[in-house]
Order: C-alpha cells, then structure tokens, then sequence
C-alpha cells in the first residue's frame, strides 16, 4: 500500500491495484480496512483451496457482511436494553420525587 496521489492510496487486494479516494477517516482507516479484507480473502482462500477470484472474492463479501449484521443486531440489542433500563430509572426518579 502506498500513496499515489495526494487524495488517494493505492491498495493491493488479491494481486489487483487499487486507488481509493480518501475519505474524512483518512489514510490509515483505507489502509486498515484493506488489510481487514485481504485478511478475510486469505482465510477464504485456505480454508476452500482453488476457486475462482470471483469466488473467493464473494465469500469473503459474505463473510463480511455476515459480521457487519450480527454486529448490528449485537448493538441494536445493547440500545433496546439501555432503553428499558432508562425508563426504568426515570420511573423510579419519578416515583420518589412525587
């Protein structure tokens, strides 16, 4: 990974060159994120041998998006709880303050 151009970074992913346009996060956030997917590709790859980049490409997207949502679901459960502790709480308040 190196930096091309003053608003992007060239990455490597699967032997494939890539400028990406940096963002407000910046370089090292493109940098980490294109080390996470490499990561995931490599793991795809040994774990089903020989398969097309396209495979190995779509899986890792799969595996991807599989953590993203559970991630998801994992925070939406932490707010729904904060939620029901919250309202219970300003119940309480409520009832010692009248």
């Amino acid at each position: 990974m190196k930096e091309e151009r003053r608003g992007s970074v060239e990455v490597e992913l699967m032997g494939q060159k890539i400028q990406i346009k940096k963002n407000e996060n910046g370089e090292e956030y493109i940098k980490k994120v294109s080390e996470y997917v490499g990561k995931e590709i490599q793991s795809v790859e040994k774990a089903i041998g020989s398969a097309s980049s396209l495979k190995i490409t779509l899986l890792a997207a799969m595996n991807i998006a599989d953590a993203y949502f559970k991630n998801l679901q994992e925070q939406q459960a932490v707010v729904n709880s904060l939620s029901v502790k919250t309202d219970k709480l300003i119940s309480f308040i409520d009832e010692r303050l009248n």
